[in-house]
């Protein structure tokens, strides 16, 4: 079972893709400076090196699409396409007055989270 986890905060993504069976961690890193013309995304390659590719990403849906096509790619990919992922999650927002554990994505959820929206935009709703 392979599940990818973002993070997404105000001007970056950081990400984990894990293989469950294995009990390994396949890919991870994260882009910084969303937004910003100096933007970049640091990988960490299997060996524990680290790698930073620089790119300009205008706003955080470039960013999950760069993600996703470094994951998939013949140079850095752990993965052959996104349909070998079994899950996604997704780290959204503090909610300690709603939730202190974590939750699935559902309609209460989001119902309960929505008044966040008005001072954390572009970590719950797409940019």
């Amino acid at each position: 079972m392979k599940i990818l986890v973002l993070n997404c905060g105000s001007s970056s993504i950081k990400y984990k893709l894990f293989d469950m069976t294995q009990k390994s961690v396949l890919a991870q890193g994260g882009i910084e400076k969303i937004g910003m013309p100096d933007s970049f995304l640091k990988i960490t390659l299997p060996d524990g090196t680290k790698k930073i590719i620089e790119r300009e990403i205008p706003e955080h849906t470039a960013g999950v699409k760069f993600v996703f096509d470094i994951l998939t790619g013949s140079e850095y990919g752990a993965l052959r396409s996104l349909d070998e992922l079994d899950a996604v999650g997704h780290r959204m927002v503090h909610g300690e007055s709603v939730s202190r554990n974590r939750c699935c994505s559902t309609r209460r959820c989001w119902r309960l989270l929505l008044p966040a929206t008005t001072w954390l935009p572009c970590t719950i709703l797409p940019t």
